[in-house]
C-alpha cells in the first residue's frame, strides 16, 4: 500500500512539473493580455470585408504611441470595448473611436486622441481591468465603454467554479478554444466568411441571441445583475478619480431591421419578429443607469429611426457607415454632456 502511495504521489508531482512547464512556454509564446497583440501588422479577409490592422506597442489599435506624460493641451479619451470599439470589418481609420478623435479634432480648440483599447471576445470585467490600467497611467480625461448586448454573456470567465489560477491558465483556456471549435470545422469551411465561434454558438445554443434580448433565462438574468455590478464598479472607480465617463449601449442587428434575421436564422440561431419591438434589455438597462446617475447611450433608437443599413449582413458588426455613424452620435453626446467645456 506504501508503495502504491508512494508511486501515486510521484505521478502526480510529475504531471504538475509537465503543466508548469507547458505553462510557462505557452505564456511566452502566447502571452495573457487583455489587449491586442502589440505591433501587429496584418489583414482579415472575409467575403464582405478585407480589414487592415495595426497596433501599437502597448497592443491598442492603431500605430501610434502614448507617452506617459500627456502633451499639454491635450485631451485623451479612453475608448474601452470588444468587437464594436476594436472596429471588427474596418479599417483603422474607420472605427468609431477614430471617427469621434475626427470630428472633435475638426471643431477646433483643443488636441483629442482617442486610444482604442477595444479587443473582440472580451466582456465588462476586463474592460473594468483596462481602465484601472491605463486610465491613469496615460493620465485619461475621459472614457467612453461600448457594451454590446452579448457582454452579457461574456461578463464571466468561461471557467465558472474553477479557482483563479485555472481561470488564468494558458494550457487551460487554448485547450479549451481548440476543442471548442473542432466539431464545426466543417460547417465553418461551408460558411465562406463565417467564424467558428458563431457557427459555433448557432449548433450549441440556438436561443443565445433570443436569450440575451429577451432575458429570458435565469442565467441571463443573474448575468445582467453582475454585468451591472462590473459597471457601477466601474462608474465608481472614474468618479473617484475624477474622470467622466459615458456608457454607450450597442444593439444587435436583429434589433434594427428584419431583413439582418435571413442569415442568422440560416446558420441555426432562433430569432422572432418582436425582437424589432421589444428592447427589454435596453428597457433593463436604462432603468440601471438612471437608478445610479450614469451617463449612457442607447443606440437603439438611432439606428433604426436612421441608420437601418449600418451593419453587415454575416457577422452582426457595424459596417463603415455604422463606425461613422456612431462616432458622430457620441461627439454629440459629449456636446449634450458639456464634455469638452470642463477638459
Amino acid at each position: 500500500m506504501k508503495k502504491i502511495t508512494k508511486y501515486f504521489l510521484f505521478a502526480l508531482v510529475y504531471l504538475v512539473v509537465i503543466f508548469l512547464v507547458l505553462e510557462a512556454v505557452l505564456r511566452i509564446i502566447f502571452p495573457p493580455t487583455t489587449l491586442l497583440p502589440p505591433n501587429y501588422n496584418g489583414n482579415v479577409e472575409t467575403s464582405e470585408y478585407n480589414m487592415l490592422i495595426k497596433t501599437n506597442s502597448i497592443g491598442l489599435r492603431g500605430d501610434r504611441e502614448y507617452a506617459t506624460d500627456k502633451p499639454a493641451g491635450t485631451v485623451r479619451i479612453l475608448a474601452v470595448g470588444d468587437s464594436f470599439t476594436f472596429g471588427t470589418g474596418v479599417n483603422n481609420s474607420d472605427t468609431w473611436a477614430q471617427h469621434l478623435e475626427n470630428k472633435l479634432n475638426a471643431a477646433g480648440g483643443k488636441q483629442y486622441q482617442v486610444m482604442n483599447a477595444g479587443k473582440p471576445g472580451i466582456g465588462p470585467g476586463v474592460y473594468f481591468t483596462n481602465v484601472k490600467n491605463l486610465a491613469k497611467k496615460y493620465d485619461v480625461d475621459f472614457v467612453v465603454i461600448g457594451f454590446f448586448v452579448n457582454d452579457l454573456k461574456d461578463v464571466s470567465n468561461p471557467y465558472i467554479g474553477f479557482s483563479d489560477i485555472f481561470k488564468q491558465s494558458r494550457l487551460i483556456t487554448l485547450t479549451y478554444s481548440l476543442v471548442k471549435d473542432i466539431p464545426y470545422s466543417q460547417e465553418y469551411a461551408a460558411e465562406k466568411g463565417v467564424s467558428p465561434a458563431l457557427i459555433y454558438h448557432a449548433k450549441k445554443y440556438p436561443t443565445m441571441i433570443k436569450d440575451l434580448l429577451f432575458l429570458d433565462t435565469p442565467e441571463m438574468n443573474e448575468s445582467l445583475r453582475e454585468t451591472e455590478d462590473v459597471m457601477l464598479q466601474m462608474h465608481d472607480y472614474l468618479e473617484e478619480n475624477k474622470i467622466p465617463s459615458l456608457f454607450v449601449v450597442i444593439p444587435a442587428a436583429q434589433q434594427i431591421d428584419i431583413k439582418y434575421h435571413e442569415f442568422f436564422s440560416k446558420i441555426g440561431f432562433e430569432l422572432t419578429p418582436d425582437m424589432l419591438t421589444k428592447p427589454i434589455l435596453q428597457k433593463e438597462l436604462t432603468t440601471f443607469f438612471t437608478k445610479n446617475k450614469i451617463d449612457y447611450l442607447d443606440m437603439l433608437p438611432l439606428l433604426k429611426a436612421s441608420c437601418t443599413d449600418c451593419y453587415y449582413f454575416k457577422d452582426n458588426h457595424w459596417n463603415i457607415k455604422g463606425t461613422e455613424f456612431a462616432g458622430s452620435e457620441i461627439y454629440d453626446k459629449f456636446k449634450e454632456l458639456q464634455f469638452t467645456n470642463k477638459v
